[in-house]
């Protein structure tokens, strides 16, 4: 298997991220079992990761299979070793965990604490957390680890499988560029608008990356509650600004100033992303508008829906989650070329219809073979994004966006169908995956030790032009 990241080949290339084989089942399997305990399994990006706090096997898997060839093998690659040193990757939307852990701007139901330094009864102090959580990070920075499933005698508990990433080491340089070569498996971190990097044109290998939900988290909000904190003496902020807030921030109550916004950014992914180069993000929404913004951002910015798998995403403890009727516990990750790249024709509404019920399905089954229960939400998120991607070739964003809306109804029927007998009899999963699921199996009873050490062959994806910009370790 050629496992070299095809980055000089024809822009038709296919990566694994492109095709129904890439196995969502097993991440999601793993996401789950990461859900529920994200401090034991995913330490150090429990300290800091995103506002919604996605899950580590998903961005790992993400990655592995946006640079894996299409015949590649994830499962089998999963706990490998893998060097990305030349490959670079960008993220246009990186935010921080902060104490509106749940992303919603609510009165919380926590106590108050009277020793921010800790007592042996206290909740949230720093005490409590250097126990729970840095000591545990520090641990992960020098021995990473990976999360496998082990199944005996009809129970599932998690292990660790050490030896698929180096350990996290490095420098802080404060000046870009820096002064120094740098380094292999560098991160270049800036605040700013995503809408203008400054970044060199087709720089960039992937985007990986995981956007505002329209108007579902309130970004903006939550973070004036700590500017009050920044103006605090001695502070650049005194007297300068009255609020975090930016008339380019992706926010917007307005669907139409929210698509603008969010084009903007992925215009500029577009500029400095490679011609053969991926754009591969996590997204879902409840509201139709939610949908039809994205297709016009995506598509207005020059890319193609090229795929989409659903994947198990938020927090199985998450507040949202509980408080929901008919909660969504899925992300799509939805695959995008530009559109210079998609050799497909445009198809008929009704056909490209027909063809997202019977993708959706499969998808939809693989998911529920393997234990996740699906809400009414959760399948319309899996049609309606398999729906942009069969819709999406030969149209413009306006044309993307209207064959949405003219199909509300009939996606909203089929989503309630979706896995009614009737409909998934015929549902089966890909030959392929087949087999690496059962070679999965396999392979999974041959461990047992719950902390299993590994000699990872590293697998380079090396690019032999010179790098100018960050390359993010795995």
């Amino acid at each position: 298997m050629n496992n070299q990241l095809q980055s000089n080949g024809h822009p038709g290339e296919r990566r694994l991220i492109e095709s129904d084989f890439f196995p969502f089942e097993f991440i999601s399997q793993l996401a789950e079992m990461e859900s529920w305990r994200k401090e034991v399994y995913r330490p150090i990006y429990h300290i800091h990761k995103w506002w919604a706090k996605r899950l580590g096997s998903v961005f790992r898997g993400i990655l592995l299979g946006s640079a894996l060839p299409d015949s590649g093998n994830l499962i089998e690659e999963f706990y490998k070793q893998h060097d990305f040193a030349g490959v670079t990757v960008f993220d246009p939307f990186m935010g921080i965990r902060h104490m509106f852990a749940h992303h919603i701007l609510k009165p919380e139901r926590v106590p108050i604490e009277g020793n921010v330094w800790g007592t042996s009864k206290s909740s949230g102090s720093f005490s409590t957390l250097f126990r729970s959580r840095l000591l545990r990070a520090i641990e992960y920075h020098s021995a990473p680890f990976e999360l496998e499933i082990d199944r005996t005698n009809g129970s599932s508990k998690g292990k660790r499988v050490f030896g698929g990433s180096a350990p996290f080491t490095g420098r802080v340089e404060t000046k870009w560029p820096p002064s120094r070569l740098m380094p292999s498996r560098a991160i270049y971190l800036s605040c700013g608008s995503s809408a203008s990097t400054g970044l060199a044109d087709a720089s960039v290998d992937l985007v990986v990356t995981d956007p505002p939900f329209f108007d579902n988290v309130h970004y903006s909000e939550l973070a004036d509650f700590f500017f009050a904190w920044q103006q605090l003496g001695p502070s650049p902020f005194v007297g300068k600004r009255l609020t975090t807030r930016h008339p380019e921030e992706v926010q917007d109550t307005s669907a139409e100033q929210f698509a603008a916004k969010l084009r903007a950014v992925f215009a500029e992914c577009h500029r400095v992303m490679r011609k053969d180069g991926l754009l591969v993000f996590t997204y879902h929404h409840s509201r139709m508008d939610g949908w039809t913004s994205l297709a016009d951002a995506v598509v207005g910015a020059g890319f193609a829906f090229v795929n989409c798998h659903p994947v198990k995403s938020e927090l199985s403890v998450a507040a949202p989650k509980s408080q929901a009727k008919e909660p969504i516990q899925l992300d799509v990750v939805l695959v995008c070329r530009k559109q210079t790249a998609d050799i497909r024709k445009r198809s008929d509404t009704k056909i490209a219809f027909q063809r997202a019920v019977e993708r959706a399905t499969l998808k939809a089954s693989r998911l529920k073979g393997c234990g996740l229960a699906l809400s009414v939400n959760d399948r319309r998120v899996i049609l309606i994004s398999q729906f942009l991607v069969e819709t999406c070739a030969g149209r413009s964003a306006e044309q993307l966006s209207d064959a949405l809306s003219s199909s509300l109804t009939d996606l909203d029927l089929a989503a309630m169908r979706l896995l009614d007998s009737q409909t998934t009899r015929f549902a089966k999963l890909p030959k392929r995956d087949e087999r690496q699921l059962a070679l999965f199996d396999k392979e999974r009873t041959k461990r047992h030790s719950t902390d299993t050490k590994r000699i990872a062959t590293p697998v380079s994806y090396r690019r032999t032009r010179r790098r100018l910009h960050q390359r993010p370790a795995l």
